[in-house]
């Protein structure tokens, strides 16, 4: 016998978004003269996990990605969590709008410009792959 959970969420699509770039023009700004090269490409990692993770809420999970997936966002979380600790504002000096449409009424969105609302993002997607497993 199968079981299956209470409530599943539906994952919220992760709208494009230049936090990578945006990362590396504020350090450049602030320094005076371009980035160090393992600043950049940590900030590239970071823009490819989040590429990879909005190409999982478009795509949807399966059984098989479902477990994956979670881990994922959770370690995208993670390190928002970190980063967010190096601004004054939680990130929103950067410059970078997330938006995160409604789950439920797919026209219903909002746009915040700091990395709290972004790991609001990742959070929720985290508890809907957890939710399908």
């Amino acid at each position: 016998m199968s079981s299956s959970p209470l409530v599943v969420l539906p994952l919220k699509g992760l709208k494009a978004a230049s936090l990578g770039g945006a990362i590396v023009y504020k350090i450049e700004s602030v320094i005076g003269h371009a980035a160090p090269a393992d600043v950049k490409k940590v900030c590239n990692e970071l823009q490819t996990l989040r590429d990879m993770l909005g190409k999982t809420t478009d795509s949807g999970l399966t059984n098989y990605t479902a477990e994956s997936a979670a881990d994922e966002f959770e370690r995208y979380n993670g390190l928002l969590a970190k980063l967010e600790t190096r601004f004054d504002r939680h990130g929103a000096e950067i410059g970078c709008n997330f938006s995160i449409r409604d789950a439920w009424r797919s026209k219903a969105k909002c746009v915040q410009g700091d990395l709290q609302w972004d790991r609001v993002g990742a959070l929720w997607n985290a508890a809907a792959a957890h939710s399908y497993c």
